[in-house]
């Protein structure tokens, strides 16, 4: 099964950010979302977040600092002009290197700007390869994250 880190709840909605979300930066004017104090220590709290009109979901450590940020929003573009619905290939292509499998969970690139373009569940083949005509379906981006 294909299960994710543990997180606290941030807010639900999406809400505007001053600064475009980025690793390691302190996550100033966030929403103060349900929970009031920030993440118990060894778990991220989550924030839905618009800057310029692009969704992100940030997950901010105990110390209010920025350790991942995703998106599946179809205007966000990478700086290698990537997007939400293009092929797998072109992004394979921009990454010049071989796609990941993430635990027959969903297949991946990293991407040199620093960002990983997934594909989503529906891209591993029954026989656990890439599937094809896979797409992209969002991109994140986390501290430790080599490119």
């Amino acid at each position: 099964m294909c299960y994710g880190s543990g997180v606290y709840g941030g807010n639900i909605n999406y809400e505007p950010v001053p600064e475009e979300p980025r690793l390691g930066i302190e996550a100033k004017g966030y929403p103060t979302g349900v929970n009031r104090n920030p993440a118990p220590k060894g778990m991220l709290t989550v924030f839905n977040v618009t800057f310029k009109d692009v969704k992100y979901t940030v997950y901010v450590d105990d110390k209010k600092l920025i350790q991942r940020i995703s998106t599946n929003d179809p205007s966000f573009k990478t700086v290698e002009g990537l997007a939400v619905g293009d092929q797998a290939e072109k992004a394979i292509a921009a990454s010049k290197k071989p796609p990941i499998n993430n635990a027959n969970c969903f297949y991946s690139v990293i991407l040199s700007s620093g960002w990983e373009a997934w594909f989503g569940a529906e891209s591993v083949a029954a026989d656990g390869s890439l599937a094809p005509n896979s797409r992209v379906t969002g991109f994140a981006m986390s501290a430790g994250m080599k490119n």
